[in-house]
């Protein structure tokens, strides 16, 4: 949740689109008359807890309301843990787990993994489960709808169990995981995991176990968006299928890794090899053409329209809706350089309008660079940044763009000013307003620039910060001014509240209220102490 504002400029830095060259003017900060953001906003500040400067950043968490906090604690004098929950502390314990100190989404409720002796448990809400002879840590997760929780475990017996609200699945030998162990549908009312026995593998969707396989490829395991439906890729002996909803589909020899349910849960598309240098999309059962190569599905919003890279004799191009598009040098983004070969764009390169009546993604022919929109290329530049952005009424199109010894955000074709470097934009909620940050390379001094304010500058900006309220008439952002000192930014007027030594990202709970996190540093008692600003903007 935190990071100090130097962490936040070396990771900036590496994102930004910036150039070599001389420096722009910034302005200067607009600040607040009386030293204080009290004549222009009502703050209110509420202390949340402290904890020692040598507690880890892993031990502790921030719920998602931001109204509480859990860490670890160490106690050094007996050597245990204890979990402080909202200034509560737990029962001692002799370990915890790292990552696993956790909110449920709703925020209400706190689980974490320890260890006691030789044995494991997990806590969840204060409460100590039964006691294991290991948990996954990583397997660990709150159901979407924060009502159930639920993880892996190892008995004695070195047999293993899905454990949810306290109660145990059949035993297995083991459950595999990519980037997770368990998955929940987004109704919360299912859950599913890809457990071995013996040799074998099964997808156990509900409590029961599918058909069994050689081998399943856990990260495509995956529930519907509506929940209603659950599908996997597994192979027997040499061959690969798509089983969805138990049901298995057409033999191949691969499949690819991304199994692609449609927004509205009714279609589905992957991709599969036709011998070994051929591939094919399969959208809804039928196939495609054969290409040398076939990049990840993607479908539009309102679920009518998929497309997809393909490569056919060093040329790329866009297949949208079964019609190819025109072949470029490479789309998306460039490989290393060695084999030639594009990887697949990413949804930030290649993206549908919110209304899903246009495409639009970056290309390249030779060193030159192009957005293409239904179709359309653009005027050509020495690169594009890394998004591609629709307003959300889908009317206008942004991007950064660099030509030359200078960058500049681009709107429906039309480019801004030019700096030596920008980050990429984003659109207020009403699609009238646009925002994004300008960077002098030679100073190091970034610029907000805004619809509706003048240029504002500073020593760094937060970009993940930058946010409009709901009705979009108000813009806020977190900055770095001078000797390390934070500020909040609200509508270009600077907070002066400076004695802060972390600051979170602004959330908007309404309109008209603002809400960050702040850590000070406590030097005589060596702790941190976290506070919570509560910031109302007048009519």
């Amino acid at each position: 949740m935190f990071k100090s504002a130097r962490f936040l400029f070396v990771c900036l830095s590496v994102a930004f689109f910036a150039l070599n060259g001389r420096g722009i003017s910034t302005a200067q900060p607009k600040q607040n008359g009386n030293n204080s953001p009290s004549d222009k906003f009502n703050l209110s500040e509420t202390f949340m807890d402290q904890w020692h400067i040598y507690t880890s950043e892993e031990a502790r968490v921030i719920s998602p309301d931001m109204k509480r906090i859990a860490y670890g604690l160490y106690k050094g004098e007996n050597k245990k843990w204890v979990v402080m929950v909202d200034g509560v502390a737990g029962r001692e314990i002799d370990n915890l787990a790292e990552k696993t100190l956790m909110f449920s989404l709703d925020s209400k409720r706190v689980a974490y993994v320890a260890k006691r002796g030789e044995r494991d448990f997990a806590t969840v809400d204060g409460v100590e489960g039964k006691e294991y002879h290991a948990i996954v840590p990583t397997s660990l997760i709150f159901s979407p709808d924060s009502q159930h929780v639920a993880y892996v475990a190892y008995g004695e017996n070195r047999k293993c169990v899905m454990v949810m609200d306290g109660v145990e699945s059949k035993e297995y030998d083991g459950i595999d995981y990519a980037e997770t162990l368990l998955i929940f549908s987004l109704d919360s009312k299912r859950v599913a995991f890809v457990a071995q026995h013996g040799d074998k593998h099964c997808a156990v969707v509900d409590g029961v176990n599918g058909m069994d396989y050689d081998y399943i490829a856990p990260r495509t395991l995956n529930f519907s968006p509506d929940s209603k439906h659950v599908a996997y890729i597994a192979r027997r002996g040499n061959k690969s299928v798509v089983v969805i909803d138990g049901v298995e589909g057409k033999e191949y020899e691969g499949i690819g890794d991304a199994l692609v349910f449609s927004p509205d849960s009714t279609r589905v598309a992957y991709v599969v090899w036709h011998g070994r240098n051929k591939q094919v999309m399969v959208v809804d059962g039928a196939e495609g053409k054969e290409y040398e190569s076939v990049g990840s599905p993607i479908f539009s919003p309102d679920s009518k329209r998929v497309v997809y890279t393909a490569w056919r004799e060093k040329k790329t191009f866009m297949v949208i809706d079964g019609v190819e598009g025109k072949e470029y040098d490479g789309i998306g983004y460039k490989s290393d350089g060695v084999s030639g070969r594009f990887q697949s764009i990413g949804a930030r390169r290649s993206v549908f309008s919110p209304d899903s009546q246009h495409y639009a993604y970056t290309a390249w022919r030779g060193d030159k660079w192009f957005v293409v929109v239904d179709g359309v290329e653009s005027k050509e530049y020495n690169g594009i940044g890394d998004s591609l952005i629709f307003s959300p009424d889908s009317k206008r199109l942004a991007y950064a763009v660099r030509s030359g010894r200078q960058a500049c955000v681009v709107i429906n074709g039309r480019e801004g000013p030019g700096y030596q470097g920008v980050l990429s934009p984003i659109f207020s909620p009403d699609s009238k307003r646009v925002a994004y940050i300008a960077y002098d390379y030679n100073s190091s001094h970034m610029t907000i620039v805004a619809d509706g304010l003048p240029p504002i500058g500073f020593d760094d900006i937060f970009q993940g910060s930058l946010t409009f309220s709901p009705d979009s008439k108000h813009f806020a952002f977190c900055a770095e001014i001078s000797d390390g000192h934070l500020t909040i930014v609200i509508d270009g007027i600077q907070s002066k509240d400076f004695d802060f030594d972390n600051i979170s990202y602004p959330v908007f709970e309404s309109s008209s209220k603002l809400r960050v996190m702040i850590t000070r540093h406590f030097v005589k008692d060596h702790n941190y102490k976290l506070f919570r600003l509560d910031i109302e903007i007048p009519n």
